[in-house]
């Protein structure tokens, strides 16, 4: 049994993912349209944190078809576990740097506050977004090995 090349793949991942990501798309522009009647703020303030948040989640979709590629391919589980955990703490990483740019683009909070808030979300965000998702999938993975032994 052959797999297939990763050219005739790639379009699969768009076409699985496609749906997800117009309605992560859809969900994201509710949301800054409701802060924008929030925070009185003008189309144009609005554009930036709202490409800022929306590209991370794309991005991190269009990563998760690939790692389920990988999973279906069968990547060793140390190497699928590192791709998971990696994947997921990019995408908090970019999140709070997203909301870093956010928070003071609006002017909601001092920019002392702001480098704190930062600076936590980063590193607890970032490291909990490793190493959960690492240690869940080595555990997903070792749970689908079938025991070789005999039951004697």
């Amino acid at each position: 049994m052959t797999r297939p090349s990763t050219h005739k793949s790639l379009p699969n991942v768009w076409t699985r993912m496609l749906g997800p990501i117009c309605l992560y798309l859809v969900l994201e522009t509710g949301t800054f349209v409701i802060v924008k009647y929030i925070v009185h703020a003008t189309v144009r303030e609005i554009l930036g944190p709202y490409l800022a948040f929306a590209m991370p989640g794309v991005i991190f979709l269009l990563l998760v078809g690939r790692l389920w590629k990988w999973e279906e391919d069968g990547l060793s589980s140390a190497r699928l576990a590192f791709a998971w955990g990696l994947s997921v703490a990019l995408l908090f990483f970019a999140i709070s740097a997203a909301s870093f740019y956010s928070i003071l683009k609006l002017r909601l909070v001092d920019f002392g506050a702001a480098i704190f808030a930062f600076g936590m979300m980063a590193v607890i965000g970032t490291a909990a977004g490793f190493f959960i998702p690492y240690s869940m999938t080595l555990e997903r993975m070792s749970a689908r090995v079938k025991p070789t032994g005999n039951s004697d």
